[in-house]
């Protein structure tokens, strides 16, 4: 009776040892699950306190060991839990590219050069002085009363040359002349002396005004680029010579001419430079006066 007693009795502690068993390991599971998926232990937030450096954080990590240990009489858990610190990461501050401007480089402005030689010499050189003999229909000797103007013509006679106009002064006496004829080559001849009066303007304003005729290839009247360049250098050279200024500089077109009757009309020439169909021709005018190189 008493050894059944005694085995009951150990029958009775095993059971109670076995339960406990069974719900300390149940509170375990339980503790260990929440910590798996619902996280008792919150991200460490760290704000860096310096701008120039950004930081990481790691998770903490929690592990945990079981180790079960088994007696005839009891069993026993013991469990181990290791937990890792949070680190903080420090990156280097990135490198923002920029994309602000160059320095502009400094430039060295050229000097101006001239492309036009308007000195005494180089115009010498540039002109042949080849006098029109003196007669009433063409050099009529007569002096000029003052100078207020430079008169720019065209010939009107398309691909004659600087030589057969001064020709046509010299022989056949057309009432008309003109101090200067500039060829389709640039070449100048000079038909008299600059004191002089040439019938070139039709009005008074012969007496006051120095003409340069200009030889054109074509019916439109425009000039080559020599004929123009001469023009160009011969013209400034005479406003510097008398002291005129850029305004002195003027079209045959500009001086008016009267009928019988008063009717004012004005002859269109050079005709390139005063075209009354083609009113670029006066802007193009405009455009010669710019190139001339006349001293303040």
């Amino acid at each position: 009776m008493a050894n059944r007693n005694q085995h009951d009795t150990k029958t009775e502690s095993f059971l109670s040892n076995l339960m406990k068993f069974f719900f300390i390991f149940f509170v375990l599971l339980i503790i260990i699950l929440s910590i798996h998926y619902m996280g008792f232990l919150d991200d460490i937030e760290t704000t860096p306190t310096d701008p120039s450096t950004q930081t990481s954080t790691v998770p903490t990590k929690t592990e945990t060991t079981e180790r079960h240990t088994t007696t005839s009489d009891t069993v026993s858990v013991e469990i181990t839990t290791q937990e890792t610190t949070t680190e903080i990461v420090t990156y280097p501050p990135a490198t923002v590219p920029t994309n602000r401007p160059k320095p502009p480089e400094t430039m060295t402005t050229p000097p101006i050069v001239n492309r036009y030689d308007i000195s005494d010499e180089a115009m010498k050189e540039l002109i042949e002085v080849r006098y029109l003999t003196i007669h009433p229909n063409s050099r009529s000797g007569k002096k000029l009363t003052e100078l207020k103007n430079i008169v720019v013509h065209y010939t009107g006679n398309p691909r004659s040359t600087a030589d057969q106009n001064w020709r046509n002064f010299e022989n056949n006496k057309p009432n008309t002349s003109a101090h200067f004829i500039i060829g389709l080559e640039g070449e100048i001849i000079q038909c008299m002396p600059l004191d002089e009066v040439a019938w070139a303007v039709g009005t008074d304003g012969n007496y006051t005004s120095i003409s340069i005729e200009c030889c054109h290839p074509d019916e439109t009247g425009k000039f080559t680029d020599e004929t123009y360049e001469s023009l160009v250098k011969l013209v400034s050279w005479l406003c510097n010579k008398f002291g005129l200024g850029r305004d002195a500089v003027i079209r045959h077109y500009d001086y008016p001419r009267y009928t019988s009757s008063g009717y004012e009309w004005h002859k269109q020439c050079p005709l390139y430079y005063a075209n009354e169909k083609d009113p670029a021709s006066h802007r193009r005018w405009e455009e010669f006066k710019d190139d001339l190189i006349i001293n303040d």
